[in-house]
């Protein structure tokens, strides 16, 4: 938890009813780790983050004095509780665009680096999932990673450096077959996860399909 949590609330026990309190940090036995806490109003307040793989446990020496002057101290052990960080999501960043043709399958080549990781490791897998609503995605287990799911819903699994390799390999790892029909433009929407931890934000390309004839057409164009 962040500097300024608050770890609890003093309260002082007196044969004289409605006595009034105030609470400080002394010196003495057990007074060790005052400089780590601060008093505010009767509660003990931390000045520091802590981090339970680093220490466990802090010793603190504090003052009860009432009205009359007349005070009593108490060594305070605060016990540190473990919670596991939660990783943070893998970063997804795909081209705005890309080009198929009707009826044939065509290259989706990533130009830019598409994952970041804010918890890099060697051997962290992620998961990529691209879908489509028509046509079909398709890919080859290779260069470190693994292929699955269906055609609608392609997974690709790898570490963030493997998958960075394969997205943006030249020789077009994933390819894209278009329907022969059903419109000009199709939606590709990819997102990352680790396995049991967070999701990316999605993103989306737009895929726009040329007719076969049309294409076919620009080709001998081109030839001639």
């Amino acid at each position: 938890m962040p500097a300024g949590t608050v770890v609890g609330m003093f309260s002082t026990v007196d044969r004289d009813q409605d006595e009034l309190f105030t609470y400080g940090l002394v010196a003495g036995r057990g007074s060790r780790d005052n400089d780590s806490f601060d008093i505010r109003g009767g509660q003990l307040v931390t000045l520091t983050s802590f981090n339970f793989e680093m220490r466990r446990s802090y010793s603190i020496r504090v003052r009860s004095t009432d009205r009359g002057g007349l005070f009593v101290e108490q060594v305070f052990v605060i016990n540190i509780l473990n919670r596991p960080e939660r990783p943070a999501a893998v970063g997804l960043r795909i081209p705005p665009a890309f080009s198929a043709i009707a009826g044939e399958r065509s290259s989706l080549v990533f130009t830019e680096e598409p994952f970041s990781d804010a918890n890099p490791s060697a051997t962290r897998r992620i998961v990529v999932t691209l879908r489509v609503s028509r046509g079909g995605l398709f890919g080859e287990t290779a260069a470190g990673v693994t292929i699955g799911g269906s055609a609608k819903a392609r997974t690709f699994t790898g570490t963030v450096d493997a998958l960075t390799r394969y997205f943006t390999d030249e020789r077009a790892r994933i390819t894209y077959r278009a329907s022969r029909t059903g419109g000009t433009t199709k939606t590709l929407t990819a997102v990352a996860q680790t396995p049991n931890g967070p999701r990316s934000r999605p993103a989306s390309a737009t895929i726009g399909i040329a007719p076969l004839g049309d294409a076919l057409f620009q080709s001998l164009g081109r030839s001639g």
